[in-house]
């Protein structure tokens, strides 16, 4: 099957990795003064059930990118964080969707760099917040 031109498959390694990034200390001061800020979390619904950075909320990579694929899916008045577990996989993204006009980027070492700062994390109480797409109603 062969690759849609306009889709987050597309975006080559040199695109994502020029990708506008995001270091865990900005990230902190972002949650405190940003007013129109969307964290994303791309990992799998355990690992952000079990740790998550507070008020990020869950579209899984698959999601993310099915989503993706059917239209862009953040307002372009928001800045958009996308957090993957080493922040790789959210520079692909955040390239896709930075051409697309949103306010879009990575945060550098994913997950793993958040929590290896010592930064803050929460466990959801009930799942958290998760967008979920699926068949309609």
């Amino acid at each position: 099957m062969a690759v849609k031109k306009d889709s987050v498959k597309a975006v080559t390694k040199e695109e994502a990795d020029s990708a506008p990034e995001v270091d865990v200390d900005a990230l902190e001061k972002l949650l405190q003064s940003a007013d129109n800020l969307q964290v994303v979390d791309m990992r799998g619904s355990l690992a952000f059930k079990t740790s998550r950075i507070k008020g990020s909320i869950n579209i899984p990579t698959d999601s993310l990118e099915d989503i993706a694929d059917m239209g862009v899916p953040f307002s372009n008045d928001q800045k958009v964080v996308l957090v993957c577990p080493t922040g790789e996989v959210s520079k692909r993204f955040a390239s896709f969707f930075k051409n697309k006009g949103v306010d879009c980027v990575s945060l550098t070492g994913g997950f793993v760099a958040w929590r290896d700062a010592g930064k803050a994390t929460e466990k959801s109480k009930s799942g958290g917040r998760r967008l979920l797409v699926g068949a309609g109603a």
